[in-house]
């Protein structure tokens, strides 16, 4: 396994475990002590400087990995968490559905750290897809597999697999229910596919999905106030689908809502919607060419 460290020579513990325990013990004799005192934390340190050797012979080998893999991914250490979690995994069955849905959570957090701390897409994906995989075994319908579809589309994005991502997200969405809670669920897989659909080229998917983006904001700004600055999003990602279709007119009005939707929230235009290539000189410019040919 990645990250082990070895034992001291006859296996001892090292002398800074040694002298918190006052006496030199080796390790299965630590861990004996430790478990009885119910010492979680300084098991866990025990656990990640032995690795597997120290895991195996806690009380709950399960346990044992699944808290060093939390720790390794609050550390970043993302390898070593999958270590562990990949021995966890030979610590329970398809019965037990308690043990199932840590291991699920565990692989989603670790896909989101491959995701947003490391830039790595690849193994984001392959995570997420571990997630979703154990999740599936303890329920086909649970509420969080839409989640990881969503995530697993998102991955599938950033690599640049457009009808992969679509498949996914288009999954997410049919899993998602109706109930006003999951509202903003079902409002960012709906963004993320416009999304999706805007890169493929696919425009009238693409309009069809903004759409329902901003109606479900404009029906929702009482329950959640951040819709009335979000939907100024939808708004320029349409206008530059119209634009580029050559429906100036359509664009401008799109625009205009959208740059006034920051002005309001007294927001920089400039730095919110450049991921749009929207610029304050947009609608000026538009407005120019207005006058011209009227």
């Amino acid at each position: 396994m990645a990250g082990r460290v070895a034992t001291s020579a006859g296996g001892r513990v090292p002398p800074s475990i040694q002298g918190f325990i006052g006496a030199p013990l080796n390790l299965r004799q630590a861990i004996d002590i430790l478990s009885a005192m119910r010492a979680t934390w300084f098991l866990l340190i025990i656990a990640t400087t032995f690795g597997a050797f120290a895991c195996e012979r806690a009380p709950d080998p399960f346990e044992a990995y699944l808290k060093v893999a939390e720790v390794e991914i609050e550390r970043e250490q993302y390898e070593k968490a999958e270590d562990a979690l990949s021995n966890a995994i030979t610590f329970t069955t398809r019965e037990d559905r308690r043990r199932l849905l840590a291991l699920a959570g565990m692989f989603r957090h670790l896909g989101i750290g491959y995701k947003i701390t490391r830039k790595d897409p690849n193994r984001a994906l392959l995570n997420f897809r571990r997630a979703y995989s154990i999740m599936s075994m303890t329920d086909e319908k649970h509420r969080d597999l839409a989640s990881i579809l969503l995530e697993i589309g998102q991955a599938h994005a950033d690599l640049g697999n457009y009808p992969e991502a679509e498949a996914s997200m288009r999954e997410a969405l049919s899993r998602q229910g109706t109930s006003s809670k999951e509202v903003e669920d079902v409002r960012v897989i709906v963004g993320n596919l416009a999304n999706v659909y805007d890169k493929q080229g696919k425009y009238d998917e693409a309009e069809r999905f903004y759409l329902r983006d901003i109606r479900i904001m404009e029906d929702n700004s009482k329950d959640n106030g951040l819709y009335k600055i979000w939907i100024a999003y939808p708004f320029a990602s349409l206008a530059e689908i119209y634009r580029k279709q050559g429906k100036t007119q359509e664009s401008e009005r799109l625009f205009k809502r959208s740059l006034a939707v920051m002005n309001e929230a007294k927001l920089n235009n400039s730095s919110v919607l450049k991921p749009w290539r929207i610029t304050p000189n947009s609608c000026v410019r538009l407005e120019e060419r207005r006058r011209q040919r009227s």
